[in-house]
C-alpha cells in the first residue's frame, strides 16, 4: 500500500460507511500485510477523540455527502491543532463525476480553523490553527 510504504504513519485508519467497501478493503490489505484499522463509521461523525489525527486524506468524500458543512467540521473537531487536511481539490472532482460535482464546492466558512495550506491542481490541503484572540 503506498500510503503506508511512503508515509511511515503510526497509525493508519481508514473509515468508510460500506461494510462491503470495508470487507474490500480488508481483503486487499491483508494480502499487502499493512497495519490499518478499518472503522465503519460517518464522516459526519466520526467514532473518535477531538484532536485524534495529525493528517486526514479524503478522496472525495466531502463533496458527496447530505451534508458538508457538517463533515468540514467534524474533520475540524478530529484534526489536532497543526494538522493537516489534504483534500481533492474541486478540479479533480469536475474531472472524476463531471455532472456529480457541478456547483460542488466545500463550505470553508463552516470551519475557519481550516486555513488555506497548499494547492497543487487536483490536490490541495488545509492546516488547523487555532482560532484568532479577540
Amino acid at each position: 500500500m503506498p500510503l503506508a510504504r511512503l508515509c511511515r504513519p503510526g497509525q493508519l485508519i481508514g473509515v468508510d460507511m460500506d461494510r462491503a467497501s470495508l470487507a474490500a478493503a480488508a481483503a486487499r490489505i491483508r494480502s499487502q500485510a499493512v497495519s490499518v484499522h478499518l472503522v465503519c463509521g460517518d464522516i459526519e461523525t466520526l467514532p473518535v477523540a477531538d484532536g485524534s489525527f495529525d493528517t486526514i486524506l479524503d478522496f472525495g468524500t466531502c463533496y458527496h455527502v447530505a451534508s458538508p458543512e457538517r463533515a468540514v467540521l467534524e474533520i475540524a473537531r478530529v484534526l489536532r491543532e497543526g494538522g493537516l487536511f489534504v483534500y481533492e481539490t474541486l478540479l479533480n472532482q469536475l474531472m472524476a463525476h463531471p455532472v456529480l460535482s457541478v456547483k460542488r464546492l466545500l463550505p470553508w466558512s463552516a470551519a475557519p480553523g481550516l486555513r488555506p495550506h497548499r494547492w497543487v491542481g487536483l490536490w490541495a490541503s488545509r492546516v488547523k490553527k487555532a482560532a484568532a484572540a479577540g
